[in-house]
């Protein structure tokens, strides 16, 4: 663990075969998706808050960003703001409880699938290698929830 830029936490270890470059200092607009307004980062202490992680190798590559936050208002409040903003990155869709990204074929071919589960709803939009999510939770009067970014890449791709 190293201090890297402004202060941020952070690792980076170089091999010859690749390289894994992961960063806990981050905002809402390093998922490429807006924060909610009002929204704080969580302050839930035994978790990580926000983390960048990059796997970079001569065969396959991946890089997924994930920040936490919360807010007094309602899941259905912060789902309906994330709807209307992800709309511009293409189709929406809708799970009642948590997307599986299944990465195959050295990252060329994806399959996303929904297994229920109570009290969660995710939000998704992507195509091909690069896909958004938003995790939406209920945490007391207000809602916990999670903004997600997923690249992948194959052999002769760059992340």
């Amino acid at each position: 663990t190293k201090r890297g830029e402004k202060g941020k936490e952070q690792v980076d270890i170089e091999t010859p075969v690749g390289s894994i470059h992961v960063n806990k200092d981050l905002s809402a607009n390093d998922t490429g998706l807006p924060a909610y307004p009002g929204a704080k980062i969580s302050e839930d202490s035994h978790d990580h808050k926000a983390v960048t992680v990059n796997i970079d190798t001569e065969k396959f590559g991946l890089k997924v960003v994930a920040v936490k936050f919360e807010t007094n208002d309602s899941p259905e409040t912060v789902l309906d703001f994330y709807r209307q903003k992800m709309k511009s990155l293409g189709h929406v869709s809708e799970c009642k409880g948590s997307f599986n990204l299944d990465v195959k074929n050295k990252g060329q071919e994806h399959e996303v699938r929904c297994e229920e589960k109570p009290d969660q709803t995710e939000l998704m939009v992507g195509d091909g290698n690069r896909h958004r999510a938003v995790k939406v939770q209920p945490r007391g009067k207000g809602s916990h929830f999670e903004l997600v970014y997923v690249q992948s890449r194959g052999e002769r791709e760059t992340l």
